[in-house]
């Protein structure tokens, strides 16, 4: 892609491949601590708040990782990833708006430090804005993997006009897939 050789395509390889676990680790490290609050809240089995000597959530994230590998088992990696993301949109959506609503429910309480009413109000904005991303993206989850799983069975009917695809490259949904050719 880069046009710089085997060296370059190895070393590509094995940063994408760092950034992947990266992410991964991140991802558990923070649905785990999740799991370990809302344990130590009372929301979620007691099993779930117990920490190593290091205070890390153990059993929180042998759970998100025995979680996450049924998911993925149950399903296609790509829709795990799309799930997961408007699961983010969904969760962030709550936390930009518990500020002004724990300003309402709270006002009495004295603080530390008080967010400016511009900031909460700022984040408000922004999470309808991403509530908005979130409802425009809802069709994305489910068409785009049953147009690639009947895309195989429409390349067997005469008169239809498939994108050439290069060695290796996997089919996509959209496109001109289905039209008559002219």
């Amino acid at each position: 892609m880069v046009g710089g050789g085997a060296f370059i395509t190895n070393l590509l390889v094995v940063m994408l491949l760092l950034a992947l676990m990266l992410a991964i680790t991140t991802a558990m490290a923070g649905s785990s601590r999740t799991l370990y609050q809302g344990s130590v809240d009372g929301w979620l089995p007691r099993y779930l708040n117990h920490v190593n000597k290091n205070g890390a959530p153990t059993n929180g994230m042998w759970t998100d990782l025995s979680f996450n590998l049924i998911l993925l088992l149950m399903s296609d990696y790509l829709f795990v990833l799309a799930v997961s993301n408007v699961c983010y949109i969904v969760f962030n959506f709550l936390n930009l708006n518990a500020g002004w609503i724990h300003r309402i429910d709270n006002a009495h309480i004295r603080r530390l430090w008080k967010a400016p009413d511009w900031l909460l109000g700022a984040g408000v904005v922004l999470a309808f804005v991403k509530r908005i991303l979130a409802w425009r993206g809802r069709g994305r989850l489910g068409h785009g993997h049953a147009d690639v799983r009947h895309r195989r069975h429409r390349a067997d009917h005469p008169g239809l006009r498939l994108p050439a695809l290069h060695p290796g490259q996997r089919p996509v949904s959209g496109g001109d897939v289905g039209r008559p050719l002219a």
